[in-house]
């Protein structure tokens, strides 16, 4: 027997993923993948862990000077950071 009432793809989708509340963690992982390309290849190769927590982007680095150059950036690294994510996902960055 045939639907009369077809959906498109992209709505199942959505549908799914919000039925089982994975969405948040999917744009969380374009978080954590958008990292390199945001902050660019030199400041990534000193990047040594990053995670996501509670609305927190934490991120630790190897070298105290690069920590203070990207602490000063933290607010544009988090609307660019959600922008690659496609939705608000992280509210601020803790640098360690």
């Amino acid at each position: 027997m045939r639907r009369s009432e077809t959906q498109h793809i992209g709505q199942i989708l959505e549908d799914l993923l919000s039925e089982f509340q994975i969405g948040r963690k999917i744009k969380e992982a374009r978080i954590l993948n958008a990292w390199d390309e945001v902050v660019g290849s030199y400041i990534c190769s000193h990047t040594v862990k990053t995670y996501i927590r509670n609305g927190i982007l934490f991120v630790e680095f190897d070298s105290a000077v690069i920590r203070n150059e990207v602490f000063m950036m933290r607010e544009q690294l988090t609307s660019r950071l959600n922008a690659a994510a496609g939705g608000h996902v992280i509210d601020k960055i803790v640098f360690r």
